[in-house]
């Protein structure tokens, strides 16, 4: 009776400290301005901070943004937007959901081969397949496009024999009257109860084995209305998240590298160093699965969408795999939970929209976490140590995802196993053998070794081929990183200090860290109450949950490492939100009251709702919803942009000066990335000499106009706005001058320009008219009326002519 009244005592200030907390966290919140959207003019014309309550506002002045079913154009009329336009989305459905069944494919057969005699749930089972089907066929299209092999035959061929060989497998299981094995769904082996939920724990089978209860089959004992609210969360969702993948392309960095980069291999029918576009050199886990869209659609702007509504897929794994990490340890409905939370977070709805990396490396995080926690627990050696391998593969898929995977899930996820093995000197034997003797065997020898060589060669297996890759093509494995130890002849240290600088924090006044994390917690746009507002309280169940520990400790490396070693920006810390996502489903079960639970759960609830409501306005970016594709599709291309794809001949090739958002051209390009070599410069300065950048003289008409020739160039095209842009932060040659250009227009190497874009001197501030203040012959871009030609196109002729004959 004492230890009952003790845990009814301990339960409740528990949910009455998390409860405050809740509350009081989300007050807090929803009274924080939106950034990255302010300022903003608002009825009154008033410019002033968007704040969340305006977001408030706006819902209860407009409750039908609520409606998941109503989707109105851009312009908020229903002219070119409704489910009548769902069949303009079915081409692009059909060719992700093609690409997704032959991942899955490929998925169950790995893991049938390596986790065959391990209980897992059928969750983990969905996460597991799909994941390293999705990193093996990533690692296939490369393959495949490396030898200049891109067809569609070729990047299905390991999809076509997995399926022959499960039809084969169930064939001769049949053949033998043995039931088949589904997935993953393995004999059963025991797992250790540390941290695990009672409810979880061991109970003898019919065989005498010993098995692990399934948190699914708990499910019908939490509140049936609680479930079905939450399930219907997660429907309007998925649905908003679906729809918003098949958005067209219409961020910077997708249109400059994630998306573009396959366009060119799509183009050349074989993948190749572009030395023009530093970051096509990246690891494209996901980027290669764009790639497989474009070659199944043959088009790269249809492959680029049926690639975005690819890698959302991502999105829905990562909440699938926080459900099975809240339902395995914390109970059926605490995994519903914090799969509600992961999918509601604005966050999620915005990289879907984008197609950012962020989605598989969040995912891959995610996955390994999971099974990191599987590994730990089991009591069967082989098993655990079959788990750590895996583990190894979706840690190195992190890392094959974006460079940064290895920070952020490599070294945590391999440290904690490291730990974890010197900590257990002892691990328990096989099922049969510890019932049959309950007695401990020791392991000889180390016993972290295995774990952590096993480790390192699931990691080595997932991205060795993009490591191996960048050392033929530039000498380094981790190009353009650690250059100082690698030194790569494509790479300088002009362009190495200037990497280091855009992408290094800008200093470490530890005064500073309270507001840097206040950004995290609710300083960004598209973060959720819910994420700290329920993971903080789990820190209540630290010392009664070893998960509940190193959920936290993930959080904890993932911030810090963000604050010490990167630019601060958000997009690096995305990765902690479904780890604090699994937190928020352990909070769940700080009291098991239905009055705890229900308070919870409208919290849950009013929170989901302004996050839905934040969705569906452009604050979260451009979402596509229901609209005409072909309207969609026009709305993100830049004027400029549109235009010269309608009055450009179709023998048109442009070398692009200061312009690197290129996947919207429909003509071709010559352009480079502000952290590449300048083309430009290359082709008309001469450097014969020793000058500095602005003294360096020009070539002579004739050689620069025969280079243009050359290169087949029949215009330059000139964006001085983004060039003005790359001056004030990540640093641009100052050989380009406005000068140069009205030198070759003299000269006769070019045709008078075009202005395709003018922006008023007003609307710079005082630093940006500053720095163009100090361009030579920044003159010749600003006109009578107060405004400066940002954007110039010019025409290469076919010989040099004088000005003179060219009035």
């Amino acid at each position: 009776m004492s230890a009952r009244f003790n845990s009814a005592v301990g339960s409740s200030w528990r949910s009455i400290v998390g409860l405050v907390w809740l509350i009081g966290f989300l007050f807090w919140f929803h009274l924080q301005p939106l950034p990255n959207n302010s300022p903003f003019t608002d009825a009154a014309g008033v410019q002033r901070d968007l704040m969340r309550s305006d977001i408030w506002a706006a819902i209860i002045d407009d409750p039908g943004m609520l409606n998941p079913f109503r989707y109105l154009s851009a312009s908020g009329d229903r002219d070119n937007s409704g489910w009548s336009y769902l069949s303009d989305r079915v081409p692009f459905m059909c060719g992700a959901g093609f690409i997704i069944a032959g991942a899955w494919l490929s998925g169950i057969v790995v893991c049938r081969q390596l986790l065959n005699e391990i209980a897992l749930l059928r969750s983990e089972r969905i996460v597991l397949s799909l994941g390293l089907g999705l990193s093996c066929q990533s690692l296939w299209v490369l393959i495949c496009g490396l030898f200049g092999h891109l067809s569609t035959p070729t990047l299905f061929a390991p999809a076509a024999v997995s399926l022959l060989g499960i039809a084969a497998s169930c064939v001769i299981r049949a053949a033998r009257k043995k039931p088949a094995a589904a997935g993953c769904k393995p004999p059963v082996v025991p797992v250790e109860s540390d941290g695990i939920r009672p409810e979880v724990l061991s109970a003898v089978s019919n065989d005498g084995r010993v098995s692990v209860g399934l948190p699914e089959r708990s499910a019908a004992k939490d509140s049936r209305l609680m479930t079905a609210v939450v399930l219907c969360g997660l429907a309007v969702f998925s649905l908003h998240i679906l729809l918003g993948g098949m958005t067209p392309p219409f961020d910077f960095d997708v249109r400059e590298y994630h998306l573009q980069g396959p366009k060119e291999w799509f183009l050349q029918s074989r993948i190749v160093p572009l030395r023009h576009n530093v970051y096509t050199s990246f690891p494209f886990l996901s980027e290669m699965l764009s790639l497989q869209g474009m070659v199944v659609q043959n088009d790269w702007w249809s492959g680029a969408v049926t690639g975005k509504l690819v890698l959302t897929t991502f999105q829905f794994l990562t909440a699938v795999t926080v459900y099975a990490i809240g339902s395995r340890w914390f109970g059926g409905l605490s995994g519903l939970i914090a799969a509600l939370v992961s999918l509601s977070t604005p966050w999620c709805v915005r990289i879907s929209l984008i197609a950012y990396a962020e989605g598989a490396l969040t995912f891959f995080l995610a996955a390994s976490v999971m099974t990191a926690l599987l590994a730990d627990a089991q009591r069967s050696i082989r098993s655990a140590r079959r788990l750590v391998f895996v583990t190894g593969l979706m840690a190195g898929s992190a890392m094959a995802a974006k460079y940064p995977g290895v920070l952020s899930v490599v070294v945590p996820v391999g440290g904690w196993i490291l730990w974890r093995s010197l900590r257990q000197r002892k691990c328990r034997g096989d099922a049969d053998e510890a019932i049959a003797g309950h007695q401990d065997l020791t392991v000889r020898g180390p016993a972290f070794v295995y774990p952590a060589v096993l480790f390192a060669i699931g990691v080595l297996a997932a991205v060795s081929l993009w490591l191996i890759r960048n050392a033929v093509w530039h000498g380094n494995p981790v190009y353009p990183l650690v250059d100082s130890v690698f030194h790569s002849p494509d790479w300088n240290a002009d362009l190495n200090a200037r990497w280091k600088k855009a992408h290094g924090p800008d200093d470490h006044d530890i005064w500073r860290i309270p507001a840097h994390i206040r950004d995290v917690v609710v300083g960004s746009d598209w973060q959720s109450g819910l994420i700290f507002g329920l993971a903080v309280p789990a820190l209540l169940l630290v010392r009664r949950s070893a998960a509940v520990r190193w959920l936290w400790l993930m959080t904890i490396w993932i911030v810090s490492t963000w604050w010490l070693l990167t630019h601060r920006i958000d997009r690096f810390w995305i990765p902690v939100l479904p780890v604090t996502a699994a937190l928020s489903g352990a909070a769940w079960t700080l009291n098991r009251s239905r009055v705890f639970q229900w308070l919870v759960l409208s919290a849950v609830v009013v929170q989901c709702a302004f996050n839905y409501g934040l969705c569906r306005t452009s604050v979260v970016g451009f979402h596509a919803g229901l609209m005409e594709m072909s309207a969609a599709k026009r709305l993100p291309i830049r004027s400029d942009i549109r235009y010269l794809n309608s009055t450009l001949p179709q023998a048109a090739r442009v070398l692009m000066v200061g312009e690197a958002e290129v996947f919207d051209a429909e003509f071709d390009v010559v352009y480079n990335t502000v952290f590449d070599d300048n083309i430009f410069e290359e082709w008309t300065a001469d450097t014969s000499g020793s000058a500095k950048e602005t003294d360096k003289p020009l070539k002579p008409p004739e050689v620069i106009l025969s280079q243009l020739h050359r290169h087949g160039i029949t215009h330059v095209y000139v964006n001085w706005s983004e060039i003005l842009r790359y001056r004030l932060t990540y640093g641009y040659t100052r050989y380009v001058q406005p000068r140069r250009f009205q030198a070759l227009v003299e000269s006769g190497v070019l045709d008078a320009p075009v202005a395709l874009e003018y922006g008023s001197v007003r609307g710079l501030n005082e630093q940006q008219q500053n720095e163009i203040r100090r361009w030579e012959s920044t003159d010749s871009l600003f006109t009578d009326d107060g405004r400066w030609a940002r954007i110039l196109i010019y025409r290469v002729p076919e010989s040099v002519r004088p000005t003179e004959s060219r009035r």
